[in-house]
């Protein structure tokens, strides 16, 4: 490669890349010794991951207009990070019941597709609308769920994630919905 196409790989660079990878490693290690010692509790654990998926949304607004590449990664990381948090307050931790999971799942997955009308990006309602699919497979998972309650909320889940697909003109995340929901339907008979 010639110099002018490594510009940007300079001395000054890899020390910055790596000062933040140390201090990322730094937390990824006082975090794991905080959980395993027992000085950071579940309502802790959750209460933290909560606000970095927060912050990932929030990132991906700031972003939006001056990389959206970025913007959308940043915004598709929140929403998995969310979903997966309102899932893990009951399948993970035993915070909530799963009626009070369902509801929280729901309310993410509705905050996302407004975060995505936002930002008007179709990654962030597909990834909400597969989360909203699979997760209440784990919260539900202790409890033999009637297959009538999974099919049911498949069912409108498809619907709703359908007409606000259909609206915004967005085939992948419709399609991306209606398969994940066929497959697991598909698994559960």
């Amino acid at each position: 490669m010639t110099p002018e196409r490594l510009g940007w790989l300079n001395t000054e660079t890899m020390l910055k890349w790596a000062g933040i990878l140390l201090v990322v490693l730094a937390a990824v290690f006082f975090v794991g010794t905080a959980i395993s010692r027992g000085w950071i509790g579940p309502e802790l654990q959750l209460t933290g991951a909560t606000a970095g998926g927060l912050a990932l949304i929030a990132g991906g607004f700031q972003l939006i207009e001056r990389n959206r590449p970025w913007a959308a990664a940043l915004a598709v990381g929140g929403a998995v990070v969310m979903s997966i948090c309102a899932a893990a307050a009951n399948a993970g931790l035993d915070l909530i019941g799963n009626d009070a999971a369902l509801v929280a799942l729901a309310i993410v997955t509705l905050g996302l597709a407004e975060v995505s009308r936002r930002l008007s990006v179709q990654s962030v309602a597909a990834a909400a609308g597969l989360a909203a699919v699979l997760l209440p497979l784990w919260i539900l998972s202790d409890d033999n769920p009637p297959p009538a309650l999974l099919a049911t909320w498949l069912a409108v889940l498809v619907v709703l994630a359908s007409a606000f697909a259909w609206f915004r003109g967005w085939a992948a995340s419709r399609l991306a919905t209606v398969v994940a929901a066929a497959l697991v339907l598909a698994a559960l008979i």
